[in-house]
Order: C-alpha cells, then structure tokens, then sequence
C-alpha cells in the first residue's frame, strides 16, 4: 500500500498498491445514528479487467467487485460501488486488504458513509452542528440560532413525505433544510402547535417533507433552531404518517418462499434485487419467485426500469 498525491483525488491524495500482498487499510470510524449504511466506494481502476478488495465491516467480510474505470489516478462521480453495511453507533472498524491470488489491481480515494433513512432519524444521531449539545438524558438540546447536521441521507429510501418531530419546549421553530443551514427549506414545524405524547414528549406535526417536489438522490440535511427560548430538546424525526402504512403481501406467496410487494419508489421487502422506476409517482409491484424477479407496472406510457443488484450496480 502507497500513499500517492494527485490533483485529482479526494484531498489531492489516494491510497494504490492495495492489492500488494500483506497490504491492509486499517480505518476507525465513529458514527453517530446506528443502522443501514451504504458505503459509497470510491476507486480507479486503469487495467482492462476486474478488481477485488475485501472490505470487512465490524468483523463482517465481503469481496467487492470494482469494474476497470479507464484511467489510473482519478476518480469520477461514476468510479463508486456501493456497499451495505450495518454500523453501530459509537466506534466501528474497516479493513480493505486484497484477496487470496488476486491479480488486479484497484487504488481508493475515499468512502462515504449514506445513512438509509426510510422513517426515523433520531435527533441524537446528528453529525455536527453550531449551538446544540447532548444533554444529561443524551438528547439533542438546540438553543436559537443553533443547527444540526445529519450527513449523506439517502432521500430516495424515506417512506412518507409526512414530517413529525418530538420535542420537549413549546416555543420557537424547527426547520429542515437541504444542503446547508441557510439552504432550501423542505419543512417548518412550529412547536406551539404540539401535541403532549408519551415520555414526556411533545409531537409536532411539520409541513410535509420537499413541499410540491418530491426529494431525490444524496442530500445533507440541516436542523435549524429560531425564535427558541432557552433550549429545545429533540427527540425522533420521523418520516411517516401517524396511521402506520402496511405493505401488501400474500399470505400464498410468503407460504411458498416468495415475496411480493408494492412501492412508489424505492426497496422492495429487502430483495437482494431492487427496482427504481421513472417516473417517480408511477407504483409498481415487484415480485419475486425463487430466483427470478418481475417488475409489474401500474400506470400507462413510457417508463423506465433499472434493477439494482445489492451492491448499488445495475443489473
């Protein structure tokens, strides 16, 4: 392994010559929320076939498959594979070393961590922020003019556009915003107008989530505090409807080992295959049958179909 400066890397330097026998990354990461992560790779791979690197999460080992990218040194939008993973909060550990009799060679500019947010961040799983604290019952305390980040969120896997936030402090204003503290506002919830709920919580319902635009892609999103007297405890953020939605199912399918279900857009029941489909508000039904998989579209006109394998690539 070689540390290698270049102008177009992360930081002007990567790491190369990992597939050199005896050669291990050894990286500790703290992380704030525990859950689903997908590990955003970033490589070069300038030979003609495909690389190997095992990455080992917290003990958990995978072979990653990283295709030949075209150039030695730089590193694309398009140079990732994305991997899952599931961290705890607090210290986890990744390794990246070579495998048994590979012979290709891949070199790594940086891994991003994307938190799979379907329905809830906890407000304590901030990442970092200006006027806020963990106080003694480890919840996020805001004062006014304060801001929370919450990093790398993969707005596609939220399941509703409904915004709810559980707070202790009946004044003042929460607002979400995507990109930076002062950027565009996607939801406001006004803390006179919670309700008292369990825990000594107070449930605030919000705007709902993007307003008129529904959220796509990788975004950071920011927590702002204003108009707060004193300081404002926050608890869940929650992307869900009070009524819990239910997938559908069948009880003939799941007797048999296979699964169906039914989804705007996003995962499919944990299959290890994934469908996305443009546009957006077209539902479809994904189906799977030992190992074949269909995709039943429920709206007329031209749509487009991309299967992801669980790795993030297409199929």
């Amino acid at each position: 392994m070689l540390v290698t400066r270049g102008t177009k890397a992360s930081g002007n330097e990567y790491l190369g010559y990992i597939n050199t026998k005896g050669s291990k990354i050894h990286l500790p990461m703290n992380i704030m929320q525990a859950g689903d992560y997908l590990l955003r790779y970033r490589y070069a791979n300038g030979g003609t076939g495909t690389a190997t690197h095992n990455v080992t999460v917290n003990g958990v080992a995978q072979d990653v498959k990283l295709p030949a990218t075209g150039a030695w040194g730089e590193f694309s939008e398009k140079s990732v594979v994305l991997i899952p993973a599931t961290l705890k909060r607090g210290g986890n550990f990744i390794d990246v070393s070579p495998v048994p009799n590979g012979s290709n060679f891949a070199e790594l500019d940086r891994i991003d961590f994307l938190r799979v947010i379907r329905d809830t961040i906890p407000g304590n799983g901030f990442d970092n922020g200006i006027r806020i604290r963990l106080n003694e019952k480890d919840e996020l305390a805001m004062k006014d003019g304060g801001y929370a980040l919450f990093e790398n969120v993969v707005t596609d896997s939220i399941a509703s556009n409904s915004v709810r936030v559980q707070v202790k402090g009946s004044s003042g204003k929460l607002t979400l915003r995507s990109g930076s503290k002062s950027g565009t506002v996607i939801s406001e919830c006004d803390l006179g107008k919670g309700i008292a709920s369990a825990g000594g919580w107070n449930e605030v319902e919000c705007s709902a989530l993007g307003g008129d635009e529904k959220l796509a892609g990788v975004q950071d999103f920011f927590l702002t505090a204003s108009e707060v007297s004193g300081e404002v405890a926050v608890g869940n953020i929650m992307f869900k409807s009070k009524a819990v939605e239910s997938e559908s199912s069948s009880s003939e399918n799941a007797e048999s080992g296979n699964t169906e279900c039914v989804v705007d857009d996003g995962e499919c029941g944990g299959s290890a295959i994934h469908a996305k489909v443009w546009p957006v508000e077209a539902r479809y039904t994904v189906a799977r049958m030992g190992d074949t998989y269909s995709v039943r579209l429920n709206r007329n006109g031209f749509q487009n179909v991309y299967l992801l394998n669980s790795m993030g690539q297409v199929k």
